[in-house]
């Protein structure tokens, strides 16, 4: 089996998960800590610490994501080369 990626696409799939998790962290500091919302107040304010919460786990997900992709392509590469180099060795051996 093989599989190709593109070094170009990979590294916008790696990209495309840092600038999520940027995006979410920005967008962090704008969540109110507290909300006019008269009785309903506290059920607002907890909803949103959930809503912060689960923004900051999707952020955590999306570098992790990034980091593995970048892991992945370096382990292809590097055994594309090893491949490479075996096979160098065996055409060599041939002639």
């Amino acid at each position: 089996m093989t599989i190709r990626i593109d070094p170009r696409s990979a590294a916008g799939i790696q990209r495309a998960h840092t600038d999520a998790a940027e995006g979410i962290d920005d967008l962090a500091g704008s969540i109110p800590k507290s909300v006019d919302g008269g009785e309903g107040a506290p059920d607002l304010t907890e909803i949103l610490a959930v809503v912060a919460d689960v923004a900051g786990t999707l952020a955590m997900i999306n570098r992790a994501s990034g980091e593995m992709v970048t892991s992945a392509i370096l382990d292809l590469q590097v055994t594309d080369e090893d491949v490479a180099v075996t096979f160098d060795q065996l055409a060599s051996e041939v002639r």
